[in-house]
């Protein structure tokens, strides 16, 4: 028999699971998605029932109690299978003044990163698609306790890159961020443009030129899922070192004309995109790229990304380095890195805001 899996209860406000959250009012806004194949027949938050919108969206404004020490959030599903959430909280007296720890204020960093250089099909493979993944992700588990009170990293590479993985992750893991997070994704590897359709896909460990259609990751359902995001989180970070392929060339992730990867994305307040070349042209790698000495090959692009991170596009030398801050190192050090072949193209849909502590 099929596996029947209970819902997925993801909490998006307020955040949860780093330690007990004071509470000084009488009630605290509860938000978050559920998730089941076959559908929710009950949903609680406290015991009382809460609707889902036609998405498993909920918002529910719990009442706190005297000597209460716990929200709890139920789901139970069709399938008659059901899951709990729950997060412990202290009631605090109105006229108390107990000063909020850092982790209650600043926000959390949520991290997707997703790299492929070896294909199943070994024409496709790349050199550096993986390490760019890695090494970002390193770097951003750096942040912890500077802007951020807390940074999740989940790093996809290769044979662990699907299509589902990509869109579950998305989901499940970038999901978690509540409204004041920040999430950051980011894709390194092949695109290819359907030749019949149009369509642009990214193309994931098992995909390939053939089997576009079933194993390729549409950059429609891409756009779908980050819009999803923007919806409930202020500010979604996109960042993606591949473009469109034709025909395949060494050393680069694309061939024949590049396509503006950003402008595949809808447009959404505090959505940032960053996308590693413009319309017509190639993303390049290159052993040349690396980060340090002895170090692997990256993408221009992405070596620029981390080493403006680490300090370099701090041009005011305030210790903090905003979005149009990077966005403005990179956009000049990638066409000198490549001779003028690449030119990165940026998106800001939203205020700036810093986004490493250096």
């Amino acid at each position: 028999p099929p596996v029947i899996n209970p819902p997925f209860i993801t909490i998006l406000q307020p955040s949860t699971g780093r330690g007990i959250l004071r509470v000084h009012q009488n009630y605290l806004l509860v938000k978050g998605r559920v998730e089941d194949e076959y559908g929710i027949s009950s949903f609680q938050v406290n015991k009382r029932k809460v609707k889902l919108d036609s998405n498993g969206y909920f918002s529910h404004n719990a009442r706190i109690r005297k000597n209460q020490q716990k929200i709890n959030v139920f789901a139970k599903s069709r399938s008659g299978k059901s899951a709990r959430v729950s997060f412990n909280i202290q009631k605090m007296p109105s006229t108390t003044t107990t000063t909020i720890p850092d982790y209650f204020q600043k926000p959390v960093l949520w991290g997707l990163l997703i790299g492929v250089s070896d294909y199943a099909d070994n024409n496709l493979d790349l050199e550096f698609a993986d390490a760019d993944a890695k090494a970002l992700g390193a770097f951003l588990k750096k942040q912890k306790g500077k802007l951020y009170s807390n940074v999740y990293i989940k790093t996809l590479v290769n044979r662990s890159v699907t299509r589902e993985s990509v869109l579950n992750n998305i989901a499940r893991h970038l999901g978690k961020a509540s409204l004041n997070d920040v999430a950051f994704l980011f894709l390194a590897g092949h695109g290819v443009q359907h030749a019949q359709t149009g369509s642009y896909y990214f193309l994931p460990h098992d995909a390939n030129h053939n089997n576009l259609v079933s194993k390729g990751l549409n950059m429609a359902a891409l756009s779908d899922s980050v819009k999803i995001l923007t919806n409930h989180i202020k500010r979604v970070i996109v960042a993606t070192d591949t473009c469109h392929a034709g025909a395949l060339q060494v050393g680069a992730r694309s061939a024949e004309s590049g396509k503006d990867i950003s402008a595949l994305f809808q447009a959404s307040q505090g959505l940032f995109l960053l996308s590693a070349s413009k319309s017509g042209e190639n993303s390049l790698e290159n052993r040349a790229y690396a980060l340090y000495e002895d170090g692997p090959g990256h993408g221009a692009f992405t070596s620029s990304l981390i080493l403006g991170m680490k300090g370099e596009a701090d041009t005011d030398k305030d210790g903090s380095i905003t979005i149009s801050e990077l966005f403005q190192y990179v956009s000049k050090r990638v066409p000198m890195l490549t001779n003028g072949l690449q030119h990165p193209y940026f998106r800001i849909d939203g205020t700036d805001m810093p986004l490493i502590l250096r």
